[in-house]
């Protein structure tokens, strides 16, 4: 089932369309917006929500973490319609966080 994106879309280039809406992820990293999240379970399932509401544009920083909410974001599938880059771990995510921990 496929969910339209919030506020519509906006198409940026051929084969580049981002939701209107965003997702600011800046709140997955831990306390002050510093370390790691105190649950990585819950920051990659808000993040999966945000997704399967239909947000396609992740608003992040290397700075939030610092470079946690990237891994979280990694973590939780990546980046919305991308293929998984050839350096990435393979397994389930419940795999990669055990690891993480």
């Amino acid at each position: 089932m496929s969910v339209a994106a919030p506020g519509g879309a906006l198409t940026l280039a051929d084969d580049l369309a981002l939701s209107r809406m965003g997702y600011g992820a800046m709140r997955l990293a831990g306390p002050g917006v510093f370390g790691p999240p105190k649950d990585w379970d819950e920051a990659i399932a808000v993040l999966r929500t945000a997704v399967d509401l239909g947000i396609t544009h992740i608003d992040t920083s290397g700075f939030y973490g610092p470079a946690t909410v990237n891994e979280v974001i990694r973590l939780g599938g990546g980046q919305p319609g991308r293929e998984q880059a050839e350096d990435e771990p393979r397994g389930s995510i419940e795999d990669q966080v055990r690891r993480r921990r």
